[in-house]
């Protein structure tokens, strides 16, 4: 994560300061962020999401963070606050984060073998 990734993370936090001590102080720990606030996370199995993960990188194409939860199996894409629509007939199981809704992010720093991991890290506030 950057130096501008961790400020606009943080600052989602319901208190930003105690967060960004906790990273400062344990650069590998996750830590639970409320969803809603400026961003949501929309949840697919993990096979699906490095599948999209790696044909959106390949293309090119514009990508927001992406966590992985390696426990779980589940890959979770942020996305800008109310932004998603849906609109296949068929798609896969997902959950939509928003509102009301808290997602464990992934620290700062992680390293191979944590239970969260980023692919795509926040650079800066989408």
């Amino acid at each position: 994560m950057t130096k501008r990734g961790m400020p606009w993370l943080s600052a989602t936090a319901d208190h930003p300061v105690g967060c960004r001590l906790v990273w400062t102080a344990a650069p590998r720990h996750p830590y639970a962020l409320p969803a809603g606030r400026y961003f949501d996370v929309v949840v697919i199995e993990e096979r699906i999401g490095m599948e999209t993960y790696e044909q959106l990188d390949r293309c090119a194409m514009p990508l927001t963070p992406v966590m992985v939860d390696w426990a779980s199996h589940q890959t979770g894409f942020f996305l800008p606050s109310r932004s998603f629509r849906h609109e296949t007939t068929e798609t896969p199981k997902y959950r939509y984060l928003s509102k009301g809704a808290t997602v464990v992010v992934p620290a700062p720093m992680p390293l191979s073998g944590d239970h969260y991991a980023w692919l795509r890290a926040p650079m800066r506030r989408p």
